[in-house]
């Protein structure tokens, strides 16, 4: 009986013959090209542990993320990537749903992002992040509790952090206001304070906005 023990490319293959029961056993050493079609199921598998690998990956980071109590994820794209007119533009999403061009400056848990414009074809627009916490000045706190009103409808304006307030909820500041708001009901705060979208390239650097207004 022969068999033969094979891998894929040019490479040595061993070949034993076993003449029977109580019989010698040898080994014969012998060179062959294995054809790609021999690789395809190696490959195959290779592939689907990749895949697998990278799917738990991505679940570990967003459950370390979780535990974090990040709600808030921040991403930044590229226009004319690797040029001198390169521009970054800076991402916030909330639950998957992008957060509006409206706010100076956000933060939650200790994460700051403040809000860029940009007067060339270069540079940064929107939210980037902020060493540091930068709302130690602008957030005060109070033992005085959230009022049913403000629960009710998912935000409270001012910069008071009121003792029973969510832990979800984040503060924002715009322009000409500020307040800690429930994510999912931003867009129902913007539309009903009429807080305008900022735009993220300006004609000239003194129609930028300032980030402590």
């Amino acid at each position: 009986m022969v068999r033969l023990q094979q891998r894929p490319g040019r490479m040595f293959q061993r070949i034993q013959v076993v003449n029977g029961p109580g019989q010698e056993t040898r080994s014969i050493i012998g060179a062959q090209t294995v054809q790609a079609a021999d690789c395809a199921p190696r490959l195959r598998t290779d592939r689907t542990m990749k895949f697998i690998f990278l799917l738990l990956l991505a679940l570990s980071c967003s459950t370390a993320a979780e535990r974090e109590g990040r709600i808030i994820m921040d991403e930044v794209e590229y226009s004319r990537k690797g040029t001198r007119s390169e521009a970054e533009h800076g991402m916030l999403y909330i639950g998957g749903s992008r957060l509006p061009d409206c706010f100076t400056l956000v933060h939650h848990k200790g994460r700051t992002w403040n809000f860029h414009q940009r007067t060339g074809l270069w540079g940064r627009d929107g939210y980037f992040p902020v060493e540091g916490s930068g709302v130690r000045d602008i957030i005060t706190a109070t033992a005085d509790p959230l009022d049913c009103e403000s629960l009710a409808k998912g935000w409270r304006e001012g910069t008071a952090l009121h003792q029973n307030t969510p832990e979800n909820w984040i503060f924002v500041r715009w322009p000409d206001g500020s307040a800690f708001v429930d994510p999912l009901r931003i867009n129902d705060m913007v539309k009903a304070l009429g807080i305008k979208p900022i735009p993220r390239v300006v004609t000239s650097a003194d129609k930028k906005i300032r980030f402590d207004e």
